[in-house]
């Protein structure tokens, strides 16, 4: 868990690679029988976000009901695009 909880966003790498390296201690916390379900994996990636992701975490750390993670995964890339 512990790679997992100290998950951070290279600078340059793109939310795709991102996401898909969140994957990995995942997957291996899985295999050892500790489950880490969606919605703390979601959290997980956001927390890991630089500063100029703030106001859409803010927005998705705050959406009632279950986040997906391909559905967060989309509206980071959305807002990556947008012209500050």
């Amino acid at each position: 868990m512990h790679e997992l909880s100290n998950l951070k966003k290279d600078g340059d790498e793109n939310i795709i690679k991102y996401t898909s390296r969140a994957k990995g201690p995942r997957q291996d916390l899985a295999m050892l029988g500790n489950q880490v379900d969606e919605i703390t994996l979601v959290l997980q990636i956001l927390s890991g976000l630089a500063a100029d992701y703030d106001m859409i975490k803010t927005v998705l750390e705050n959406i009632d009901g279950k986040r997906n993670l391909a559905e967060v995964s989309a509206k980071l890339l959305t807002a990556k695009r947008r012209p500050s």
